[in-house]
């Protein structure tokens, strides 16, 4: 990624590619901080990068909306164990 950002600049359409595979493997690991990051980050390349009827830019969407509820459901559940302590 950093060669592709050196060689053809912060916009060049291909990142979104590369920054939805980097969201998908930390999503996988659970790491859905950093994967929701990831993905609006890229989300919001694609928007600027791509045709509006992409498919890419409704992939993002889809796991951004995934990641956003695996991630509250995370604070549920420790919301949860604090109280029944």
């Amino acid at each position: 990624m950093e060669i592709e950002l050196k060689h053809f600049g912060p916009n060049y359409s291909s990142l979104c590619t590369t920054y939805y595979n980097i969201g998908c493997l930390h999503e996988k690991q659970n790491d859905y901080t950093e994967a929701l990051h990831v993905f609006e980050k890229g989300h919001g390349l694609a928007q600027e990068t791509l045709p509006s009827q992409d498919p890419l830019i409704f992939e993002y969407e889809a796991h951004i909306a995934t990641t956003r509820k695996h991630l509250s459901t995370k604070i549920e559940e420790a919301t949860d164990k604090t109280t029944s302590q």
